[in-house]
């Protein structure tokens, strides 16, 4: 999305790199910046990187971005971050990736991920991450071979547990299904081919529950 805007050939080093992808990840969150056209994506864009060091995390940078779309236009300059110390308070689990979206984890402190966020990792939503998994797992079996991506903070480097995403994916249908949302289940489990969720490929299993999590979500 911000790539839109900003020329990755005009950035000055590594870390404005790193500052423009986790922007970008950030703003994939935010619906209505997707409707924006050039000149206003570019404001919003400026108006998040003058308190970039007070937005440390995913969310602090879409809940800044979704009160900078409420103000009028002439007013985003006096919009500030919140500074209620809210993102001391919050608790795992977290996940993130590294810049170049070749592994994924699954971080359980917040203490791990502000040492991953320093080193240039992004924080992204677990959807993000299982929607990773996902192609992880694709990647993998057509190799063959049995190396995971879940392993962006350097300390993971077990084979994704397809029997916790099938249990997951099993309740997440079942809720669908009992809380009115039987037409979304079945929508759901029919893009993958399948009538009942046993015949949905364990590589496919992130994508149902990503799916499926959405549609819970509203």
């Amino acid at each position: 999305m911000v790539q839109r805007v900003v020329d990755y050939r005009d950035a000055e080093g590594d870390k404005r790199v790193v500052q423009i992808d986790a922007l970008d990840s950030a703003l994939q969150g935010v619906k209505r910046a997707g409707h924006l056209n050039k000149p206003a994506l570019l404001d919003l864009s400026r108006n998040i990187l003058r308190f970039w060091d007070d937005l440390p995390t995913i969310a602090a940078r879409r809940e800044f971005a979704e009160r900078l779309l409420d103000a009028p236009a002439d007013g985003r300059h006096e919009v500030k971050p919140k500074t209620s110390g809210k993102d001391e308070e919050r608790t795992g689990p977290f996940y993130c990736k590294n810049v170049d979206g070749s592994a994924a984890s699954e971080i359980h402190t917040l203490r791990k991920l502000n040492e991953l966020l320093k080193k240039g990792h992004i924080e992204i939503t677990r959807v993000e991450y299982l929607q990773l998994q996902e192609d992880f797992a694709r990647k993998n079996a057509a190799k063959g071979g049995t190396e995971t991506g879940d392993d962006a903070g350097g300390n993971t480097g077990e084979q994704t547990d397809f029997a916790a995403l099938r249990k997951k994916a099993e309740g997440l249908i079942l809720q669908l299904a009992k809380g009115g949302y039987r037409a979304e289940a079945v929508a759901i489990l029919e893009k993958q081919g399948a009538k009942k969720l046993g015949e949905v490929a364990d590589e496919n299993l992130a994508d149902v529950i990503a799916q499926a999590e959405k549609a819970l979500e509203g």
